[in-house]
């Protein structure tokens, strides 16, 4: 006899539970953030990319010449934070419809002007205004805002300052920000120090460095060389969650790689067996010229796990 819909949706719920259940029981939990976790990222993300006396709620640090990362806690001082809600990057832009990455629903969902005297003024700006910054928001937990639940993974409700139409005439940003430059070797090697969690079994070696963040969530970065004393450039950071190689389990698109847990090398740990443990990947591109969300970032199609 053919399921109805209500229970087949509770067959699917009961099966993906108990692989759930499963893949927590063989991994062991991550660290949830401790008080020396949140020092030593604020440490490492100290640069203020503004001008005018702005103090951001959040902290960043320089890439390139042209995009930021930066990391956002539950409270914007080191003394009063006690959890990271966010990961994300800055890209140099301008204050256009035609201009911002990837569209309006590329992630990019803020604009923040360069100058400002204060930070709360300084969202928006007027048209074809390229003296500024498009913003994309990682939640690396869940929580609630003000906006409704935030889950892991790309907020796309995230303070909105939609790009006014600006036609054809889009000038492209020629400012100097702050401090920026290119990370040095020095900083390439410091930043691999501090992600330096392997939440992956048998023998794998991951040719990116995590860090635990909560029970469940690692923040990772992915250079252009795997060992960090050879690399020059930052290319990829991103987050992975616990989970099951199940297309009921990956949720949004935008995580679109699944390694598993254990495999007798990283190569063979791609993708796996319908259920199978692991950790499902989102990246984002610090890639100027194609910022935001890699969907392309080794992706796996996960098999449906709702079968009987």
């Amino acid at each position: 006899m053919r399921l109805s819909r209500i229970t087949a949706a509770a067959f699917t719920a009961f099966v993906l539970a108990g692989l759930l259940a499963s893949a927590k029981a063989q991994t062991a939990a991550g660290p949830t953030t401790t008080a020396g976790h949140i020092q030593s990222l604020f440490g490492l993300f100290t640069d203020n990319p503004f001008t005018g006396g702005q103090v951001a709620p959040r902290q960043y640090r320089w890439v390139n010449e042209n995009v930021l990362m930066f990391v956002q806690f539950d409270r914007p001082r080191v003394a009063e934070a006690r959890a990271l809600r966010y990961i994300g990057m800055s890209v140099k832009g301008t204050f256009c419809a035609e201009a911002q990455p990837r569209g309006a629903t590329g992630g990019f969902t803020h604009y923040h002007r360069l100058n400002s005297p204060t930070y709360g003024a300084g969202h928006g700006g007027p048209p074809g205004w390229n003296q500024g910054y498009w913003l994309l928001w990682v939640a690396v937990d869940e929580f609630d805002t003000p906006s409704g639940r935030v889950v892991p993974g790309v907020d796309y409700a995230f303070s909105p300052t939609p790009g006014p139409t600006c036609g054809s005439n889009v000038s492209r940003p020629d400012f100097q920000g702050p401090g920026q430059h290119r990370l040095t070797r020095a900083e390439i090697r410091r930043l691999a120090a501090l992600f330096n969690d392997n939440p992956l079994r048998g023998r794998q070696t991951a040719p990116r460095h995590y860090r635990w963040v909560t029970g469940d969530v690692l923040i990772w970065l992915q250079f252009d060389k795997a060992d960090p004393a050879k690399a020059s450039a930052l290319r990829h950071l991103g987050i992975a969650k616990r989970g099951v190689f199940c297309r009921e389990d990956q949720g949004h698109a935008d995580f679109a790689y699944f390694q598993r847990l254990k495999a007798t090398s990283y190569a063979k740990g791609r993708g796996g067996k319908r259920g199978e443990a692991g950790f499902w990947h989102l990246a984002v591109s610090l890639d100027a010229s194609k910022p935001g969300v890699d969907r392309s970032f080794l992706r796996t199609v996960p098999p449906s796990c709702s079968k009987r």
